[in-house]
């Protein structure tokens, strides 16, 4: 009997420790925090971690089962679609096309596995949200140094000898913060997706820190400085708050009101401030053809738009050079094979992808854009599905998650880590769900 106790304790005490690290280290160690061999993919500290939580499986002894729901079974077709189209650019591109394939697998399906295989309960899964939520607040603090003062302090992880973004920026005259995730627009999309996971936890269990790190959170994309995300986080304050009983609709009017009263004393007190928020709020209303004064330069591109519906052209050089139907392969913007067309001056070639659509199409063609597509539209409509109105239900936050998500892709291509975390947490709650009766397969 003691012997069971000791074993189910050890078990216990491993799902705990694997939970911990996903939580708090595996989405926000920055991807130049690696060592590398050679031409093999990069040993991330993130890769690390998700090792350690394989060898804890091995030790917890555990039966190994893979998930097979039916959002698995969607993100199994996306990752054997993607893979494939890697192997089909091997020949010409054999290190991006191996490296790729084995990030699909490693990053994307193993850690799921693992998620679904540690997280089995309701409690452990808020226990996960928990780390990461409470972990965004420490990030925000770090934002706001390197956006006051210009130092990162993240930066002091950089041990990567490749060719690993880790990009600084500055806009009218402040630092825009990319805190651990090397470019200010990541940040941006990290921020936005933690906000629907803190107001659930808040509106489930009415601690005062959740309420904190929506509003850390909110500071972090204002300090990123990156106008899309900045317009994806309101969408979501206001679908969260639209979704609320009439009753809570009237506390977190209060709840906002306050956020707003201490944003407009900052901006009284800081000059600096006050411009820098009032100018990316006139850029982002100049978008939508309202017609304001922008003052403040904004590169060359003052609405924010231009240079992101120039990228569009790149679907058209794909039809152009006959690679529409599997696209160029990874890393094709970085090396040198994709052009977008300027109506001043014509093609040239670029070196990033900055719209998640458009890259579906440059890297996996027609045919892993359609898969991508299908991918993202069945998790948000299954999750909207699921989903119990008007309550703290954890469907709740997702349906909000993934159509943030969504709208982020319009300006970025995402934050991969996180949203392979929140994938696997979100098989998870299928399973536990389905197993209670709760919901539907």
């Amino acid at each position: 009997m003691q012997q069971c106790k000791d074993k189910k304790f050890m078990k216990t005490r491993m799902s705990s420790l694997a939970i911990a690290l996903l939580g708090i280290l595996f989405i926000i160690l920055p991807e130049y925090f690696a060592f590398e061999i050679g031409t093999l993919p990069s040993f991330t500290a993130s890769r690390i971690i998700i090792l350690l939580i394989f060898l804890l499986v091995l030790l917890s002894k555990r039966p190994f089962i893979l998930p097979i729901n039916k959002c698995a079974k969607v993100l199994y077709f996306l990752l054997a679609v993607l893979i494939a189209v890697d192997i089909s650019h091997v020949s010409v591109s054999s290190t991006y096309a191996i490296n790729d394939a084995f990030s699909l697998i490693y990053d994307c399906l193993l850690l799921v596995i693992l998620i679904v295989h540690f997280v089995r309960t309701e409690d452990e899964i808020d226990k996960l949200l928990s780390y990461i939520v409470k972990t965004s607040l420490v990030l925000s603090a770090f934002g706001v140094i390197e956006f006051l003062t210009g130092f990162n302090i993240c930066s002091v992880l950089s041990t990567s000898s490749r060719d690993v973004l880790q990009a600084t920026y500055e806009r009218l005259g402040m630092r825009r913060s990319a805190s651990a995730f090397g470019h200010a627009v990541y940040y941006g999309v990290y921020c936005t997706s933690v906000i629907p996971f803190a107001l659930y936890l808040f509106d489930k269990y009415k601690k005062r820190i959740y309420l904190v790190c929506v509003i850390a959170n909110i500071v972090g994309v204002l300090v990123s400085g990156s106008r899309g995300q900045m317009l994806s986080g309101f969408v979501v304050l206001l679908l969260f708050y639209f979704t609320r009983r009439k009753k809570e609709k009237w506390k977190y009017t209060k709840y906002f009101l306050i956020i707003l009263g201490v944003f407009a004393f900052l901006c009284l007190i800081v000059p600096s401030l006050r411009i820098y928020i009032s100018e990316n709020i006139k850029s982002i209303m100049a978008n939508f053809g309202l017609q304001v004064m922008v003052s403040a330069n904004f590169g060359g591109n003052t609405k924010g738009v231009s240079s992101r519906w120039i990228q569009l052209s790149g679907i058209r050089w794909l039809i152009m050079n006959g690679k529409f139907v599997l696209g160029y392969g990874p890393a094709a913007a970085y090396r040198g094979l994709v052009s977008y067309y300027w109506t001043t001056s014509g093609w040239h070639t670029i070196q990033s992808v900055d719209i998640g659509y458009v890259g579906w199409f440059l890297y996996y063609g027609i045919i892993g854009a359609i898969a991508e597509g299908f991918f993202y539209a069945f998790y948000l409509f299954d999750s909207i599905k699921r989903r119990k109105k008007n309550t703290s239900d954890l469907f709740n936050a997702f349906w909000l998650f993934f159509a943030s998500y969504l709208l982020n892709l319009a300006t970025s291509t995402g934050v991969s880590k996180l949203l392979w975390v929140l994938v696997g947490l979100y098989i998870s709650a299928c399973q536990i769900r389905n197993r209670s009766g709760g919901i539907t397969k």
